[in-house]
């Protein structure tokens, strides 16, 4: 994913991350493929960011 804030994880398809990444030039199309080749392959795990968060009181 493309840093700019937090998404929920269905926000977002393929598709739609591939196109940020080709108009950004951060990624082509061969590089992708093999990427999500590698993916169904098994050879990569993808997981998602976690989330933390704490809750408290300033000092006084």
């Amino acid at each position: 994913m493309i840093a700019g804030g937090l998404r929920p994880a269905g926000d977002r398809d393929g598709a739609h991350v591939r196109a940020e990444l080709l108009v950004a030039g951060l990624a082509d199309d061969v590089v992708i493929d093999a990427h999500l080749a590698a993916v169904e392959a098994g050879e990569l795990d993808l997981t998602l960011v976690p989330l933390i968060s704490a809750w408290g009181r300033r000092p006084r």
